[in-house]
């Protein structure tokens, strides 16, 4: 008669799985979570200690920084969370199973903002378009006002009127360019930003899902070789 006894041996066992969706999903739910607990928090401490004396810029400054370390921390624990769930025992795949997690949560942003954006959208077009249709009609008389003046003024007047309407035109031209310039300044300096705020949390996601994976892999095998083939049971630390 065979007696089983059971040791444990710290043996590596090679994983087939290599990536698990459900772990993703949690952890970007984890990140998601995380990252509005922060805010609000931030929120919180930020109008009990706002000054009415303080900046416009120093407040932006202080809500941009904590807007950042919020969202470091919360792409962390995500990612920490999607490598720890995946089960798979390597650095490597937790660490790529947190940049999954990081562009999931970042599709899942674009869609809800793309969303949100949409309505005020169509919201704003609503107005502006009510608003057109009762302005029509002003434009209209003003319009056949200025072309009767126009007959009855002398021809002196006329060419006063055209030289001051060319150098309005002047003055609207170099508005436009002065203000095309700042508008492709703001979207170079956003585009710059956006692409360093998705680095660090690429960054971030990766240390998350490495520091989460599991470390070892322990094998609890029988003694006896046919009950070890038999009743073997592999356990994940």
């Amino acid at each position: 008669m065979i007696r089983e006894e059971y040791v444990t041996v710290n043996t590596p066992v090679e994983s087939t799985k290599r990536i698990s969706w459900g772990a993703i999903f949690a952890g970007a739910i984890v990140t998601l979570l995380s990252q509005i607990m922060l805010s609000l928090l931030g929120a919180a401490i930020g109008a009990a200690t706002i000054d009415a004396n303080d900046s416009a810029r120093a407040v932006a400054a202080t809500t941009g920084i904590w807007w950042l370390i919020s969202t470091m921390l919360s792409v962390f624990l995500g990612a920490w969370v999607a490598g720890r769930l995946s089960g798979v025992p390597r650095r490597t795949e937790g660490a790529l199973h947190g940049i999954v997690c990081w562009g999931l949560v970042i599709l899942a942003s674009l869609v809800l903002s793309g969303m949100a954006a949409g309505r005020l959208v169509n919201g704003a077009l609503g107005n502006i378009g009510g608003r057109l249709s009762n302005v029509g009609p002003a434009v209209t008389a003003r319009s056949n006002f200025e072309e009767g003046r126009t007959r009855t003024t002398s021809p002196t007047r006329v060419r006063t009127d055209r030289a001051d309407a060319g150098e309005l035109d002047d003055r609207a031209e170099r508005a436009a360019d002065r203000a095309g310039d700042r508008v492709s300044d703001a979207v170079s300096s956003a585009a710059m930003w956006g692409f360093l705020g998705l680095l660090l949390g690429t960054i971030a996601s990766a240390m998350g899902g490495s520091a989460g994976a599991p470390r070892r892999t322990i094998a609890t095998t029988a003694v006896d070789p046919v009950v070890a083939a038999t009743r073997g049971n592999v356990t994940l630390r």
